[in-house]
């Protein structure tokens, strides 16, 4: 299982070399240890969508829908896995977890149905002179926060539409209580588009940490 950041197609340590114990809950023993990322690592992140934002919004929506097509296959075959781990390091009961890892799948099945229903539209204005277009475009970079106790369908939740959409979604950070958060099993969840590798793997980055830079980026 992976335990760094994943930034611009590559995983990585944090850049000052970072990390949070992840802890099982039940026992309190230390189960691995994750990177913690810092604010270069954010900023490493963004800059690498504003990059990559041109190629992703231009990808056609068929492609699109293949590789999310292609991430559900990925985390379906893994959903034993990914049930166990949330089972572990979040306190769920299996059966529970087991749930999460085929409804957090489902979004990007769902949405990969989706993002060939792009449709705009077409009206004519109050006055009946114009026609009104409205077109569905990327608006730029999206940067997806997901919480410690729904780890993997809070991220796909929120990275199947972006991705469908055309945005190019960079980074799914995670915030959560360092002793019990989920941050193993959301990199799971998030990660399972980068898997499909193809274009994909530069589009979502998985950049977690355990707020030690908060009241820094407050003052900033």
């Amino acid at each position: 299982m992976r335990t760094g950041l994943y930034i611009d197609g590559a995983w990585r340590a944090a850049s000052d070399g970072a990390a949070i114990e992840v802890f099982d809950p039940a026992s309190e023993e230390v189960i691995t240890s994750v990177a913690s990322a810092s604010i270069e690592d954010g900023l490493a992140a963004v800059d690498a969508a504003h990059r990559a934002l041109p190629a992703w919004a231009a990808t056609a929506p068929r492609r699109r829908a293949e590789i999310l097509r292609k991430a559900f296959e990925l985390m379906t075959a893994r959903a034993e896995d990914l049930a166990k781990l949330m089972s572990q390091e979040n306190g769920k009961a299996l059966k529970d977890a087991r749930s999460e890892a085929a409804y957090a799948a489902e979004f990007f099945r769902w949405y990969s149905e989706e993002a060939v229903r792009n449709i705009s539209e077409i009206s004519t204005n109050p006055g009946g002179t114009n026609r009104i277009l409205v077109l569905q475009q990327p608006v730029g970079v999206s940067i997806l926060v997901t919480p410690w106790n729904f780890p993997a369908a809070m991220a796909t939740r929120k990275i199947g539409p972006a991705l469908a959409a055309g945005l190019y979604d960079n980074p799914e950070a995670r915030f959560g209580d360092a002793a019990h958060g989920s941050r193993h099993s959301g990199s799971v969840g998030g990660g399972g588009c980068a898997s499909g590798r193809g274009q994909c793997h530069t589009v979502a980055s998985l950049v977690q940490g355990g707020g030690r830079h908060h009241q820094r980026s407050a003052r900033a």
